[in-house]
């Protein structure tokens, strides 16, 4: 894979629009399209070594980022194969900021990136498909305290977009869910952050789509102990408060979800 430092390269806006197409008809083709012919340029985009062009562009400005990430997790919902490559060539390590490449990284952009909705609804994705890839979680024991503080500040980030990444959102709790089963002594250890405990403890009493997985996870959290005497003053909160706010975001995305409104 060749990475380079995009930024004041004049042509970088061909570039973005370049890969805008290549992603929006991988897109079409791969997920919307039912002609027996997809395969074809799912085919046609691997030997390209699409994945070794596209997957440096990552940490790329954001205007091609975007479009990167696109591609990516399109990939990431045909097959496994896909999935694996992507994990090994350090897809998830760009996605949380990790320097890269290792013996010489370059600068990534990737917390601009994810600023849009839209990146972050495909960083989701992709997250989401990776944890079935078995080098998934070698790369999170590897940069964990890292990886789950990335996963929540995304997490939060696309709860906070509201109804339009409900999907998104339940993309990201099974990303936790998954850890949970695999690795919990990774999330018991590092996961902290008051608003995503809280977000958890009302998921798991709200009776929505991510209830059952809040459930599991705070379940299988609450055996360790340290985690349970820092999760107390938490839990306290929750109980003792109430955020009509959050209350009000948990009814939309129930709604949305509910009615197929959700892309």
């Amino acid at each position: 894979m060749v990475y380079m430092e995009l930024e004041g390269f004049p042509a970088i806006r061909y570039v973005a629009l370049l890969l805008e197409v290549i992603s929006k008809t991988l897109e079409h083709k791969l997920l919307k399209d039912r002609e027996l012919e997809r395969e074809t340029y799912e085919a046609a985009f691997n030997e390209g070594d699409g994945l070794l062009v596209v997957l440096p562009l990552l940490q790329a400005l954001p205007q091609v980022a975007e479009h990167a990430l696109s591609c990516l997790s399109t990939i990431s919902q045909t097959y496994l194969e896909n999935v694996e490559k992507m994990v090994r060539l350090g897809a998830l390590e760009a996605l949380m900021s990790v320097p890269s490449p290792k013996s010489q990284p370059v600068p990534s952009h990737i917390e601009a990136s994810l600023a849009v909705p839209a990146a972050r609804r495909s960083a989701s994705k992709l997250l989401m498909q990776c944890t079935a890839a078995q080098g998934f979680m070698d790369v999170l024991q590897a940069n964990a305290e890292r990886f789950v503080k990335e996963l929540v500040k995304l997490g939060i980030q696309l709860w906070m977009d509201g109804a339009a990444s409900a999907e998104s959102f339940q993309d990201i709790i099974h990303v936790f869910h998954a850890i949970s089963l695999q690795k919990p002594d990774i999330l018991s250890t590092n996961l902290r952050e008051a608003p995503m405990l809280q977000l958890l403890l009302r998921l798991e009493k709200a009776n929505v789509p991510a209830t059952p997985l809040a459930a599991d996870i705070l379940k299988t959290l609450r055996k360790d102990r340290s985690f349970k005497r820092a999760f107390a003053p938490v839990k306290k909160l929750y109980e003792e408060g109430y955020d009509p706010e959050l209350e009000l975001k948990l009814r939309q995305h129930t709604s949305m979800q509910m009615t197929g409104q959700v892309n």
